[in-house]
């Protein structure tokens, strides 16, 4: 009984380890780029000579060197990453609505030294740009009652 639970868990990584590389190799031809796949992590991640991108969806996880001077509202979800040579971009759902969401950021990035820029909320959508230096925070909100969808860009 025990050996055929193995085997199984065995047969179920090696099926996943094969359907990543076949999606490896299909994107490798149709890109060109060079392509790493994890379905288990839910991530992507392509190199070619104009430069690299990781890409994660799902419940996915801040990038590891994502500023610490970027706000990140705790109570959000992370649903998706995008990470490339040009900046990055992260999807959250956050459980607050529209107006808390924006005071929150505007209040949280100027207490982190960042200076916001024009700010927009109309019929439930928003946005709100943040500068500090040579780097740009530009945030795209849109609500829908109590929630909120949130993208983070930052270059």
């Amino acid at each position: 009984m025990v050996a055929c639970v193995l085997c199984l868990a065995a047969c179920k990584k090696l099926q996943e380890k094969t359907a990543d590389r076949i999606l490896e190799k299909t994107i490798e031809r149709q890109t060109g780029a060079e392509a790493s796949v994890d379905l288990a992590s839910r991530s992507l991640k392509l190199k070619a000579k104009e430069g690299q991108l990781t890409f994660t969806a799902g419940e996915a996880e801040l990038p590891k060197d994502f500023p610490k001077d970027i706000f990140v509202d705790k109570e959000s979800k992370i649903e998706m990453s995008l990470k490339s040579d040009k900046g990055e971009s992260v999807i959250f759902d956050s459980p607050k609505d529209i107006t808390s969401t924006l005071s929150s950021y505007k209040a949280k990035m100027k207490e982190n030294g960042w200076s916001g820029g024009g700010e927009t909320n109309v019929s439930g959508a928003g946005s709100i740009t943040f500068k500090k230096k040579n780097r740009r925070v530009s945030l795209m909100l849109f609500g829908s009652g109590n929630r909120t969808k949130i993208n983070l860009m930052y270059q």
